[in-house]
Formats: C-alpha cells, structure tokens, sequence
C-alpha cells in the first residue's frame, strides 16, 4: 500500500473511532479535510480507494496508531534527506 493508501486506509479508521466514541467531526471540518484530501485520493483507483477504507474499518486502534506513526516517520525521514 503506498502512502496515499495508508492515509485514505487511516482516515476511515479515524472517522470510525470517532463515530464510536460519540464524537463526530464538525461538519465544516469534515468538508475542509474532504476538499485537502482529494487530489490524494483522485490519485488512487476506484478499486484502490474502496479497499483501503474498507481495511480503515476493520483495524483496531493500537494498529491504526503505529502505521500512523510509521508513516509519519517515513515522512520525517524523506524530508531530513531533501
């Protein structure tokens, strides 16, 4: 999955979890995020783009968290070398 997959794959969970605890997203915030990501997600199939939210929802939280952190260490770690 490259980065772009795991952030949809990541935001679904995100979304899931905040569902579950009862504590949804401002409507203006969810539009603001909908309008940054979608030249990521345009980038990615149709196909790409289900299955990673659907992988999104069945990941538990301690999960979703380290692939968040690996991410943002990837992303660290390409930006110390530019």
């Amino acid at each position: 999955m490259n980065n772009v997959g795991m952030i949809a794959f990541l935001q679904k969970r995100y979304e899931e979890a905040r569902e579950t605890i009862g504590a949804p997203r401002a409507p203006s915030l969810e539009e603001e995020i909908r309008e940054q990501m979608a030249p990521a997600v345009a980038a990615l199939s149709v196909h790409d783009r289900l299955t990673c939210r659907e992988r999104g929802r069945t990941l538990d939280l301690a999960a979703a968290v380290d692939l968040a952190l690996t991410l943002c260490d990837g992303v660290r770690s390409l930006r110390d070398r530019i």
